[in-house]
């Protein structure tokens, strides 16, 4: 049949059923998104963390955030399916996540927003791409499919993804990174 449990003094039956598991309370923090954290263990082990540090300038207050503190949760964000900034809330959220990835503070989504556009304005583009291409060739050397692939990489680049892929709300309406920053950066293709 199934099995009695007794959480704060009620009592329940889970029904037992052809699948040959059982379902048990815990107090333990889960989360849907455990992949992600094998994600994050792959990008740091291809030293992404510190790729940026040395291609981004350090934020103009001692208060501000680093650009590896925007870039992570994007990039946890768009590897688990996310599309529009409003998106990074599930992982400011998933406190089991940010435990695994040991993700401690996080942006609001609004300074998520003014980032992208400063950084979109100021040359980030340029230096996402060439961390991408950096990384692209470290695990294109890793694989030996050799470097030569990491120059014609227009279309698929990590810095594209994480600063264009985003979307921005304007007026209710979701907006594409892409049509945000145009006024910025008229040369800015749509994905």
């Amino acid at each position: 049949m199934g099995e009695r449990h007794q959480p704060g003094g009620r009592t329940y039956i889970i029904q037992q059923t052809i699948l040959p598991f059982k379902m048990e309370r815990t107090d333990e923090l889960i989360t849907p998104r455990s992949g992600l954290g094998l994600f994050a263990e792959v990008v740091r082990t291809l030293g992404v963390p510190g790729k940026i540090r040395e291609a981004f300038p350090r934020p103009g207050s001692n208060r501000g955030y680093e650009a590896w503190r925007y870039i992570e949760p994007l990039v946890l964000m768009l590897a688990g399916g996310g599309r529009h900034i409003e998106d990074l809330r599930e992982i400011r959220d998933d406190e089991a996540l940010r435990v695994l990835v040991g993700l401690r503070r996080m942006p609001s989504v609004s300074t998520f927003g003014d980032w992208l556009v400063r950084t979109g304005a100021s040359g980030g583009l340029r230096a996402m791409r060439a961390v991408d291409e950096e990384i692209a060739g470290a695990i294109w050397k890793r694989t030996g499919t050799g470097e030569a692939r990491a120059q014609n990489r227009p279309e698929d680049e990590l810095a594209e993804n994480a600063l264009i892929a985003a979307t921005f709300s304007e007026g209710g309406r979701s907006l594409p990174a892409t049509e945000a920053l145009k006024p910025l950066n008229p040369g800015l293709k749509n994905l």
